[in-house]
């Protein structure tokens, strides 16, 4: 662009005229993959639910596990762009930029490193001591409720900290390659800023007990993006769907 600075000389006042050097790209319409009816009951639906609990801010989304389709994606508290006044850290989409320890949720896929490493099967007997208590490795170990012994699907199902915490001993590291592998410590990549990537311990910094922990969701930290990646895997029979939010970008869908 050229900018030309005139000064008329009867008034003294200046004037700039502006002259495109070079012809502008044409806009592209831009399809999104979220469903405007889900959208508008979710955004409805977290506002009550962070109303009812006191929260200060909540994320949530849903997504089509058959070809990775965003089809809702929700922030609260949300702002009103044409507010001159809107604050612009309401603006952040937190299922995206904000990682978290995910905690129990992540039971399900130490679980299923441990079963596809064939060092567990889903009836084998696990003694949970019958107890919300214990120490494994010189670390206490607690868990919601006590529970004797339960095959291993019960453990994830009752989500007994005590009972995972043994398997994942059998696993070791391996567990760090089945998280990557599920998508977790890297970004998914939709086209959103300030995606956070989450971050997984690597075994160079572990301590004794961080294996414990990686099993029930702690010394790793995602988004809930990634998280829904990783269980559209499990709804996807074993394969593994990327996430999408424009309508023009190829489904990819692969196997793990």
């Amino acid at each position: 662009m050229k900018m030309l600075l005139e000064k008329d000389a009867r008034s003294g006042y200046f004037y700039f005229h502006k002259e495109l050097q070079e012809a502008g790209t044409q806009s592209v319409p831009i399809q999104l993959t979220i469903d405007s009816t889900l959208q508008f009951l979710m955004d409805e639906e977290l506002a009550a639910a962070c109303k009812r609990y006191c929260a200060k801010e909540a994320s949530a989304l849903i997504i089509n596990p058959d070809n990775g389709d965003i089809l809702a994606l929700s922030s609260y508290p949300y702002t009103n762009p044409d507010d001159p006044q809107f604050d612009f850290y309401y603006t952040k989409q937190r299922a995206v930029t904000e990682q978290y320890e995910l905690g129990s949720v992540l039971k399900v896929f130490a679980a299923l490193a441990a079963l596809e490493q064939k060092i567990v099967t889903p009836d084998e007997p696990i003694n949970c001591k019958n107890s919300t208590r214990c120490v494994i490795d010189g670390r206490p170990i607690t868990t919601w409720t006590a529970h004797g012994i339960l095959p291993f699907s019960d453990v994830i199902a009752f989500s007994n900290n005590i009972g995972i915490a043994q398997v994942a001993k059998r696993l070791g590291p391996d567990i760090v390659t089945h998280y990557e592998r599920l998508g977790f410590g890297k970004k998914v990549g939709i086209p959103l800023p300030a995606e956070a990537p989450g971050f997984i311990n690597p075994p160079s910094k572990w301590s004794a007990q961080s294996i414990i922990s990686l099993s029930y969701g702690y010394e790793i930290s995602a988004s809930l993006l990634q998280l829904a990646q990783a269980f559209s895997l499990i709804a996807h029979d074993g394969s593994f769907v990327c996430p999408r939010l424009l309508l023009t970008d190829p489904i990819r869908i692969s196997e793990q």
